[in-house]
Formats: structure tokens, sequence, C-alpha cells
């Protein structure tokens, strides 16, 4: 064997010999993450609000009753819409990068059959986008108020333009940080690529090229009038567009009565606005937000609004309370040998392998949304 031969043998060993060590360090801190009752079952979240779990404390300090909570809900980077499953490994990563309108409002819905909660802050750092995924947070935003008559604040930390100005609309009351960035009322369907004539297509330093005599012809074989809109080998009809712009017409429309009713605007001064971004004084001026403070300011003053004053104590969703996290420690102690099919200290492999048969993970790499609130959601996926 050549020496090349025994050194990738070697690495090859080595990290496997890594792996299982890594594996086997997430099986053992699960087993104090995720812990087990004094009867040796398996723990949940059992706040008694749909298995939602705010236990992190960031500010303040919990009461002897553990109920001056002020729960904080993050609205960060792209705006999507639908949840992933639990267990889909896309979800791992996607926290920083995607935020799931329609989980955010199923956390809200659970918070709000949670009585130890007060109040909500959505703490939002997003460019935007999509029109579904930005409704369903206001929805969610709009359902937690009438269910509950508590407040519900929203903070921007950096940026919240588009679908995040959609999805904080409805808040009680808006905070922007010094330097935030909000705004940006339009929609948006991105750019189609258009190539006039062409004779080469380069892709890439890896993707090598195409260059013929004759130049390149793109032949679609469709049905259905305007079915391949949006081919870079032919220009869009007058027509086509007209249709397109339409459906943009119409989302705008409703967008811009969203924001005016929200904030209580004029659609006239909501459409002046257009979709620009401003800093946050220009946006306190024009009525996008009602404030410009800290972190902390925005959090006292939801406690003050909740009626709690300083006895408060804002909670998060900690890293191990995560819905893919918890399944990902409970996999690894049944591997371990550490729980049973009959629930002794894990969910059984019956359930595991149930839910991965059934629930149906939603791909989130690139995917095509007809119209979407922010040109950045075209943008592909980190961590996918």
């Amino acid at each position: 064997m050549s020496f090349f031969a025994e050194i990738a043998k070697f690495a090859i060993k080595g990290l496997i010999v890594v792996a299982m060590l890594f594996l086997g360090a997430i099986a053992v801190v699960g087993g104090f993450a995720v812990g087990s009752g004094d009867d040796g079952s398996y723990e949940t979240s059992g706040d008694g609000n749909g298995g939602v779990d705010f236990g992190d404390v960031v500010r303040g300090s919990l009461n002897d009753d553990g109920d001056n909570k002020l729960a904080i809900v993050p609205v960060t980077g792209i705006i999507d819409s639908l949840s992933l499953s639990a267990d889909s490994p896309a979800g791992w990563f996607a926290d920083e990068f995607v935020t799931f309108g329609y989980t955010v409002k199923q956390t809200l819905a659970a918070l709000a059959n949670d009585s130890d909660v007060k109040g909500v802050l959505l703490l939002l750092n997003t460019p935007g986008g999509t029109i579904n995924g930005s409704k369903a947070i206001s929805d969610g935003v709009a359902a937690y108020r009438e269910a509950t008559g508590r407040p519900v604040y929203a903070f921007v930390e950096s940026i919240s333009a588009s679908g995040g100005l959609w999805s904080m609309a409805g808040a009680d009351r808006i905070i922007a940080d010094e330097g935030a960035l909000v705004g940006s009322i339009g929609v948006i369907m991105g750019n189609w690529v258009y190539y006039d004539d062409p004779v080469a297509l380069d892709g890439g330093l890896f993707g090598g090229g195409v260059e013929t005599r004759g130049g390149i012809r793109a032949i679609p074989l469709t049905a259905g009038e305007g079915k391949d809109f949006g081919n870079p080998f032919r220009e869009p009809g007058a027509e086509e567009l007209a249709v397109i712009q339409a459906s943009l017409d119409e989302s705008y429309d409703v967008f811009r009565a969203h924001v005016a009713e929200a904030r209580g605007l004029s659609d006239e001064a909501v459409r002046e606005l257009g979709a620009m971004i401003y800093a946050p004084r220009q946006a306190q001026d024009a009525g996008l937000i009602d404030e410009v403070a800290d972190f902390d300011a925005a959090l006292a003053a939801l406690a003050e609004a909740a009626g709690l004053g300083e006895n408060f104590a804002a909670v998060q969703q900690g890293w191990q309370d995560l819905d893919w996290f918890t399944g990902l420690l409970g996999g690894f102690r049944i591997l371990a040998g550490g729980g049973s099919p009959d629930g002794a200290r894990g969910p059984d492999a019956a359930s595991i392998a149930g839910r991965s048969q059934t629930s149906k993970g939603v791909a989130v790499c690139q995917r095509a949304e007809p119209l979407v609130l922010s040109a950045f959601h075209a943008q592909a996926y980190p961590g996918c």
C-alpha cells in the first residue's frame, strides 16, 4: 500500500473516532439537558402551554410563583411561511437565518394558554420575506392580544423591513434601537434575467461554458399561455407583465391597508412613504414606530404595561428546549441504551419512527414563492 493510501486510511479512522466521540458526548449531555423525572419518566416542557418551554431568564428574575414572565419571541432572518417538522435536519441550523411564520403563530397561540406569561416581546432583526409567512405572524399577534388582553410589544434590534413591518405593525407598541432601520412597504417578485441574442453561457470557474457558432436556442416544452414566464431566453410579453403587475398591486394594496389600519395612518401617508427604509427617528415621525430606545427600556416598558413593574422575568426558549434538539437527544438516548420502547427514559422508538414516516418536512432551500415582500428572500438559505 502506498504512503498516501496509508495517510488516507489513517485520516478516515481518525474521523470515525472523532465522530463517535462527538455522538457520545451529545448523548451524555442529553442525559443532563433533558433529564428524567423522579419516577424515571421523560421530561417535556410542563408549563401547560402546549409544549413551548420558555425557561431561560435573560433579564430580571422569576418570583416564587413563576408567574411574572415576559416571553421574548424572535423574528430573525428571512421570514418564510411553513414550519419544518421537528426532526428535519434543515431546521437544525435555520433558527438564526430563517423564521417560519406559522411556527411563530403557533408559539403565540401556546403562550396565550400560559397564565404565567403576562406579555410578549417580538424581537425583530429581519429584512422581510414571504407574504403568507409575515401575515401568519401578524395574525398570531392579533389572536394573542384578543384572547388574552395582554400586551404585545415589538423591539427592532437592527432592521425590520418589508415583511418584518407587516409582522409587527399590529403590536401595542413598537420600539426601535438606535441605528435600526424600518420600512420597505412594498412587494417584489424579483428580477427576471433575459439574455439578448446569447452566444455563450459562462458557468464560472468550475462550471465551464458553452459557445456555438450559431448562438444558443432554447425551446421550452410547455402547455398553457405564459407557463414559461421568466424564461431568460425570451422577453416577457406585455400581457404577461400586466398580469404579474396586477398581482403585485393587489398584494401591495393589502400590505398598505394593513400598515395604515394597524398604525392609525392614512392610506395616502403610507403610499407616500414608498418602499424605502428609514432611520428610527424618521420612522417615528412617519408613524411607523412609537419610540427610539434600547432593549432594556423596551422590556421595562412592556413590564409596566403588563402590570409587573420591576418585578418581571424576561424569558426565552433555550437551545436545549427547541423541538429538533429535544428529538435529537431522545434519539441518541435510545441508541445509547438509555431508553426503551416502554418509555422509561425517552420517546419510544416506534413514535420516532412513526414521526419520521408521517411528518412531512418542508424544503426551504431556494423555494419559489410567487410574491415576496423582500428581495433578500431570493437568496439561498444558509444552513440548508
